[in-house]
């Protein structure tokens, strides 16, 4: 069995426990007695011996008791724990301040951690509410830059077309200030006979052709070009007209007179087709003997509104008037030449 020395009785009691350990050890000194008092008379020496022993001990047990509690009474000091900042670790008083400063400053970090947390809450809280703003007005501003674009888009497609406009008005104004020539033209006189100066016999013909301005400005190196064929089988009457024009386009006409604007004028050619193109021509027709001839006009002129040459082109058919009704040329008989001949179906092209 355990005992305890003075001191460390002594320590339970100034720390508050010698109550505890006062009944307990009372508790086993009685129970101890107990056993002593119930054991029977009978037992032999040996156990005699033994019991004597143990009240040896008991009473040293008790005596003990007694003057730890007359030295404690005696000798206990009262706990006066300790000042702030010391350290006593004999005090009970000073352990439990410290425990409570411990406690104290634990609370005040958690309140201070408390107020953290809080705050990083209120700032995450915050940074997410800024974010999603942020994305909001980006796509505002994605949105607002969209309509921009298309808004720039339309005042670009909105200057394109003013310019054209603008082009198309000026245009328009050049067109109305340069010169328009018309041109027509009639027959002259009948069919005569010739010989050119290379030899060739043929025949001859006076073709008038009347030009007028009806521009605001004048038309500066007035040229008339007028020439007769008598087309083989094939040949397509625009397409010969444009290249009697496009040849004479590359030309440069010097010292033809001006036309102003409101101008009318008349210029008479000459022209000669081969008698062996007629007799060509008419071995092709067969039984009927009939020709058909075409008179081919450029008028070419120059204008400061427009550059290069531009040209007023005419094509005509030349018939035979018999009582009124216009006639193909029939020229299988003498004298055919001197009938009545005159321009119809004419076509008219402007550049």
């Amino acid at each position: 069995m355990a005992m305890d020395s003075e001191l460390n009785i002594r320590d339970k009691m100034s720390r508050g426990k010698f109550t505890a350990v006062f009944l307990i050890q009372c508790m086993e000194a009685i129970i101890f007695a107990l056993g002593l008092l119930l054991s029977s008379p009978g037992h032999s020496q040996e156990s005699k011996s033994d019991q004597a022993q143990a009240g040896n001990v008991a009473s040293n047990q008790l005596e003990r008791i007694v003057a730890a509690v007359e030295k404690s009474q005696i000798a206990a000091a009262p706990d006066r724990g300790c000042k702030s900042g010391e350290d006593n670790r004999q005090s009970d008083l000073c352990a439990q301040w410290k425990a409570a400063d411990s406690a104290a400053e634990s609370a005040r970090w958690a309140l201070w951690m408390l107020w953290v947390s809080g705050l990083g809450i209120f700032l995450g809280a915050g940074t997410l509410i800024a974010a999603w703003r942020a994305a909001h007005w980006a796509k505002e501003a994605a949105r607002h830059t969209e309509t921009s674009a298309e808004e720039a888009k339309k005042a670009a497609n909105a200057t394109i077309e003013a310019v054209a406009a603008s082009r198309e008005s000026n245009r328009i104004a050049n067109e109305a200030q340069r010169p328009w020539l018309s041109a027509s033209a009639r027959w002259g006189s009948s069919f005569r006979t010739g010989r050119t100066q290379a030899g060739i016999d043929g025949f001859y013909a006076d073709i008038t052709c009347s030009i007028k301005n009806h521009g605001g400005s004048p038309a500066a190196n007035v040229n008339t070009a007028i020439q007769m064929i008598i087309p083989g089988p094939g040949v397509e009457l625009g397409e010969a007209l444009r290249r009697f024009c496009d040849d004479l386009r590359e030309m440069r006409f010097v010292g033809g007179p001006a036309i102003f604007s409101g101008q009318e004028i008349e210029v008479t050619h000459m022209v000669f087709v081969p008698q062996s193109t007629i007799d060509e021509a008419v071995s092709r027709c067969g039984d009927f003997k009939m020709i058909s001839a075409i008179v081919l006009g450029c008028v070419s002129y120059n204008t400061s509104q427009v550059s290069g040459t531009r040209q007023t082109r005419f094509l005509y058919h030349v018939v035979v008037d018999q009582n009124g009704k216009a006639m193909a040329i029939t020229p299988d008989h003498e004298g055919w030449w001197n009938g009545k001949f005159e321009l119809t179906a004419e076509t008219i092209h402007v550049d």
